[in-house]
């Protein structure tokens, strides 16, 4: 296995437990009526500004992980036999 995989493998998964880590905190903070509770508003701006980040480096992550996987197959498909050539006497 390539390199080119082995990081487009890392990057997708790592993206999508980011993804997955901030989804679930949000769930997490919602309250019966649906709405995400926070003790101030200092918190509730910080904690959506860095989960907001933190989202959009885990979305670049997949993107760039999928990129690699598809530079790899893309690779390893317009690999053609080698064809020795024969020399005449």
């Amino acid at each position: 296995m390539g390199a080119t995989i082995v990081i487009g493998i890392i990057a997708v998964l790592l993206g999508i437990t980011i993804r997955y880590f901030i989804g679930r905190r949000k769930f997490n903070r919602r309250t019966i009526t649906g709405l995400q509770g926070f003790s101030s508003y200092e918190r509730a701006v910080g904690i959506t500004f860095i989960e907001k980040v933190f989202n959009l480096i885990g979305l670049l992550l997949i993107l760039g992980g999928l990129f690699f996987l598809a530079v790899a197959w893309y690779n390893h498909s317009n690999i053609k036999p080698r064809q020795e050539q024969v020399k005449q006497p």
